[in-house]
């Protein structure tokens, strides 16, 4: 089986396919960089680069036209492709961020050792869904409050979404942790998953890890910012290896595009 990020769910609800990319967008959560995006066929170079950037800029005038204001530039690479020199040096001066996702799929073998841990998953339910949104957002507000508030509508959206399920890990009666299963035609993606500060370092994660990988019926898959090294040695650790990376960049638009934009959004 060899997959590619565009196998793993997107959440968007408006999606749009071109000969150079495709554009997916969520009305729902329009705030939202890691969703609201233009995923490239190529590495642009830097004339095609500034026409990128005008498409994405005509494409915000469209959606805002139709109710949906968006905020962020948001761009996806092929995998396994850089960036040209020049392209960079230009996405410096503009303000882009670059980031680094990798694609990580479980070991072949299925053959693994069971923690001895008292920990339980729990369906999220109307009973325990504020709790697990509560969770959630703590731990989206390490990476500021623009991005938690960008966040803020997603679990919403995918806990509507067929092919989603979302869990809470439970140790006594405590939420330690959380996190969400993605069905995919053969792959089940791994996403959100978070451990509460003061229950990590205490293989919460292992034991959860473990029993998804022996006990899911297709391969388990996750995608991680290599960045984070504490991460990626967590994967590495239970020898889950990686298939390919994507580099993403991302960059608000000005506080004066999206007073223009807003301009566009009907009465």
């Amino acid at each position: 089986m060899l997959l590619t990020f565009r196998d793993l769910f997107v959440g968007a609800s408006d999606y749009d396919d071109t000969d150079a990319f495709s554009a997916y967008f969520n009305r729902y959560t329009p705030k939202d960089p890691n969703v609201n995006a233009l995923w490239l066929d190529f590495s642009p170079r830097l004339d095609e680069w500034e026409m990128l950037l005008s498409y994405f800029e005509d494409y915000a005038f469209d959606l805002a036209e139709q109710g949906t204001l968006i905020t962020n530039y948001s761009f996806r690479w092929p995998d396994n492709v850089g960036v040209h020199s020049k392209t960079l040096d230009e996405m410096a001066v503009d303000g882009f961020q670059l980031g680094q996702y990798a694609l990580l799929q479980q070991p072949a073998s299925r053959t693994l050792p069971q923690p001895d841990h008292p920990l339980t998953i729990q369906p999220v339910t109307e009973s325990n869904w504020e709790d697990y949104n509560a969770l959630q957002q703590t731990g989206n507000a390490a990476y500021g409050t623009r991005y938690q508030a960008a966040k803020a509508p997603y679990y919403a959206f995918t806990r509507e979404w067929p092919s989603i399920r979302q869990y809470g890990l439970y140790q006594d009666q405590t939420l330690a942790g959380a996190f969400e299963l993605i069905e995919g035609i053969n792959h089940v993606e791994l996403d959100q998953l978070l451990i509460r500060p003061d229950y990590q370092g205490q293989g919460i994660g292992t034991v959860l890890l473990t029993q998804l990988m022996t006990t899911l019926p297709h391969p388990l898959v996750m995608k991680v910012d290599r960045e984070d090294e504490a991460v990626m040695h967590f994967y590495q650790q239970l020898n889950c290896q990686e298939i390919a990376t994507q580099i993403m960049a991302m960059a608000p638009f000005s506080d004066e595009f999206i007073s223009e934009l807003a301009d566009y959004l009907p009465d």
